[in-house]
Protein backbone atom coordinates (compact mmCIF):
# COMPACT_ATOMS: atom_id res chain seq x y z
CA UNK A 1 0.00 0.00 0.00
CA UNK A 2 1.27 3.51 -1.19
CA UNK A 3 0.64 6.49 1.13
CA UNK A 4 0.77 8.43 -2.50
CA UNK A 5 -2.22 6.30 -3.85
CA UNK A 6 -3.78 6.50 -0.67
CA UNK A 7 -4.23 10.10 -0.59
CA UNK A 8 -5.05 10.43 -4.34
CA UNK A 9 -7.69 7.84 -4.51
CA UNK A 10 -9.24 8.58 -1.42
CA UNK A 11 -8.74 12.43 -0.62
CA UNK A 12 -8.75 13.84 -4.00
CA UNK A 13 -10.49 17.17 -2.24
CA UNK A 14 -6.62 18.15 -1.29
CA UNK A 15 -5.92 18.56 -4.62
CA UNK A 16 -9.45 20.04 -5.96
CA UNK A 17 -8.03 23.81 -6.85
CA UNK A 18 -11.30 25.57 -5.90
CA UNK A 19 -11.23 23.64 -2.09
CA UNK A 20 -7.59 23.43 -1.54
CA UNK A 21 -7.47 26.55 0.86
CA UNK A 22 -10.86 25.23 3.28
CA UNK A 23 -10.19 21.65 2.83
CA UNK A 24 -7.06 22.32 4.64
CA UNK A 25 -8.68 23.79 7.46
CA UNK A 26 -11.23 21.59 8.32
CA UNK A 27 -10.88 18.65 10.92
CA UNK A 28 -11.07 15.05 9.80
CA UNK A 29 -14.61 14.93 9.61
CA UNK A 30 -14.94 17.77 7.06
CA UNK A 31 -12.48 16.79 4.95
CA UNK A 32 -14.04 13.07 4.85
CA UNK A 33 -17.43 14.80 3.39
CA UNK A 34 -15.46 17.01 0.77
CA UNK A 35 -13.58 13.72 -0.08
CA UNK A 36 -16.92 11.54 -0.21
CA UNK A 37 -18.81 14.35 -2.07
CA UNK A 38 -15.71 14.98 -4.67
CA UNK A 39 -16.14 11.60 -5.40
CA UNK A 40 -19.64 11.06 -5.54
CA UNK A 41 -20.23 14.40 -7.62
CA UNK A 42 -17.36 13.91 -10.53
CA UNK A 43 -17.98 9.73 -9.92
CA UNK A 44 -14.17 9.35 -9.40
CA UNK A 45 -13.16 5.43 -9.99
CA UNK A 46 -10.93 3.99 -7.80
CA UNK A 47 -8.13 1.96 -8.18
CA UNK A 48 -7.96 -1.72 -8.39
CA UNK A 49 -5.02 -1.59 -5.60
CA UNK A 50 -3.02 0.78 -3.32
CA UNK A 51 0.12 -0.09 -4.78
CA UNK A 52 1.92 2.48 -7.10
CA UNK A 53 1.11 2.19 -10.13
CA UNK A 54 3.58 -0.07 -12.85
CA UNK A 55 3.39 2.68 -15.86
CA UNK A 56 6.19 5.02 -15.42
CA UNK A 57 4.43 7.88 -16.39
CA UNK A 58 1.80 7.21 -14.05
CA UNK A 59 3.65 6.43 -10.71
CA UNK A 60 6.08 9.49 -11.32
CA UNK A 61 2.63 10.96 -11.69
CA UNK A 62 1.40 10.03 -8.52
CA UNK A 63 4.62 10.64 -6.34
CA UNK A 64 4.79 13.92 -7.49
CA UNK A 65 1.34 15.01 -7.88
CA UNK A 66 1.69 17.73 -5.20
CA UNK A 67 4.21 19.63 -7.64
CA UNK A 68 1.59 19.37 -10.68
CA UNK A 69 0.58 22.72 -10.82
CA UNK A 70 4.56 23.99 -11.08
CA UNK A 71 4.95 21.47 -13.78
CA UNK A 72 1.93 22.98 -15.69
CA UNK A 73 3.50 26.40 -15.25
CA UNK A 74 6.86 25.45 -16.64
CA UNK A 75 5.04 23.67 -19.63
CA UNK A 76 3.10 26.33 -20.62
CA UNK A 77 6.06 28.97 -19.84
CA UNK A 78 8.30 26.76 -22.54
CA UNK A 79 5.92 26.35 -25.11
CA UNK A 80 4.61 30.16 -25.48
CA UNK A 81 8.15 31.21 -24.71
CA UNK A 82 8.54 33.52 -27.20
CA UNK A 83 4.86 35.38 -26.19
CA UNK A 84 6.04 34.72 -22.65
CA UNK A 85 8.94 36.69 -22.53
CA UNK A 86 7.64 39.55 -24.87
CA UNK A 87 5.55 40.42 -21.66
CA UNK A 88 6.47 42.78 -19.18
CA UNK A 89 4.82 40.87 -16.93
CA UNK A 90 7.26 37.97 -17.38
CA UNK A 91 9.66 39.38 -15.01
CA UNK A 92 7.34 38.82 -12.19
CA UNK A 93 7.57 34.90 -12.71
CA UNK A 94 9.71 33.01 -10.46
CA UNK A 95 13.14 32.24 -10.65
CA UNK A 96 12.48 28.85 -11.63
CA UNK A 97 10.58 29.68 -14.57
CA UNK A 98 13.15 31.54 -16.22
CA UNK A 99 15.41 29.18 -15.61
CA UNK A 100 13.42 26.47 -17.30
CA UNK A 101 13.01 29.05 -20.41
CA UNK A 102 16.61 29.08 -20.60
CA UNK A 103 16.83 25.07 -21.05
CA UNK A 104 15.82 25.35 -25.03
CA UNK A 105 12.45 23.69 -25.09
CA UNK A 106 11.12 23.63 -28.47
CA UNK A 107 8.33 26.57 -28.68
CA UNK A 108 4.42 26.22 -29.96
CA UNK A 109 4.20 25.54 -33.54
CA UNK A 110 2.53 29.14 -35.25
CA UNK A 111 -0.54 27.73 -36.06
CA UNK A 112 -1.73 27.33 -32.31
CA UNK A 113 -3.80 30.11 -31.15
CA UNK A 114 -1.83 32.03 -28.47
CA UNK A 115 -4.04 33.07 -25.10
CA UNK A 116 -4.04 36.71 -24.11
CA UNK A 117 -1.69 37.70 -21.15
CA UNK A 118 0.62 34.87 -21.48
CA UNK A 119 2.87 36.09 -19.05
CA UNK A 120 -0.17 35.73 -16.42
CA UNK A 121 0.83 33.17 -13.63
CA UNK A 122 -3.35 32.19 -13.76
CA UNK A 123 -3.30 31.77 -17.27
CA UNK A 124 0.36 29.51 -17.73
CA UNK A 125 -1.50 27.12 -14.50
CA UNK A 126 -4.53 26.42 -16.69
CA UNK A 127 -2.78 26.65 -20.34
CA UNK A 128 -0.16 24.18 -19.13
CA UNK A 129 -3.13 22.32 -17.29
CA UNK A 130 -5.48 22.20 -20.71
CA UNK A 131 -2.17 20.49 -22.16
CA UNK A 132 -1.51 18.02 -19.11
CA UNK A 133 -4.94 16.90 -19.43
CA UNK A 134 -3.73 15.54 -22.72
CA UNK A 135 -1.61 12.82 -21.11
CA UNK A 136 -5.00 10.85 -19.54
CA UNK A 137 -5.11 8.01 -22.45
CA UNK A 138 -2.57 7.03 -21.48
CA UNK A 139 -3.10 6.55 -17.77
CA UNK A 140 -5.14 4.17 -15.75
CA UNK A 141 -8.58 5.38 -15.17
CA UNK A 142 -8.48 6.09 -11.86
CA UNK A 143 -5.33 9.19 -12.22
CA UNK A 144 -7.12 10.10 -15.38
CA UNK A 145 -10.06 10.98 -14.12
CA UNK A 146 -8.11 12.82 -11.23
CA UNK A 147 -5.57 15.02 -13.78
CA UNK A 148 -7.91 18.03 -13.80
CA UNK A 149 -8.48 18.32 -10.03
CA UNK A 150 -5.88 20.87 -9.61
CA UNK A 151 -6.60 22.72 -12.44
CA UNK A 152 -10.67 23.39 -11.88
CA UNK A 153 -11.77 26.52 -12.50
CA UNK A 154 -9.27 28.09 -14.32
CA UNK A 155 -11.08 28.81 -17.93
CA UNK A 156 -8.04 27.71 -19.96
CA UNK A 157 -7.92 23.98 -18.22
CA UNK A 158 -11.74 23.38 -18.69
CA UNK A 159 -11.30 24.16 -22.61
CA UNK A 160 -8.75 21.67 -22.93
CA UNK A 161 -5.47 21.65 -25.48
CA UNK A 162 -7.20 22.15 -29.30
CA UNK A 163 -4.95 19.45 -30.81
CA UNK A 164 -2.28 16.59 -29.35
CA UNK A 165 1.15 17.98 -28.51
CA UNK A 166 3.73 15.74 -29.50
CA UNK A 167 6.63 17.18 -27.81
CA UNK A 168 4.21 16.98 -24.13
CA UNK A 169 5.92 13.93 -22.98
CA UNK A 170 9.70 15.07 -23.19
CA UNK A 171 8.49 18.27 -21.50
CA UNK A 172 6.12 16.67 -19.44
CA UNK A 173 9.90 14.29 -18.04
CA UNK A 174 11.86 17.59 -17.97
CA UNK A 175 9.59 19.60 -16.90
CA UNK A 176 9.18 17.17 -13.72
CA UNK A 177 12.92 16.54 -13.44
CA UNK A 178 13.30 20.59 -13.11
CA UNK A 179 10.79 20.83 -10.62
CA UNK A 180 12.05 17.88 -8.42
CA UNK A 181 15.65 19.38 -8.25
CA UNK A 182 14.16 22.42 -7.01
CA UNK A 183 15.59 23.30 -3.42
Amino acid sequence: MSPEVCRLALAPAASYRPWQATYATLAADGQRWLNQALIAQHALPMPATLALPACPLARRLVQQWAQLPQVAVLIAAARLRRHVLAERASLRLPATVHTFLRLGHAELDPAHAVPADPANPQMLLGWGGARLQTLAPHLPAWIAARLGLPFAGLPLAAAGAERPDPALIDLFWSALRHVENLP
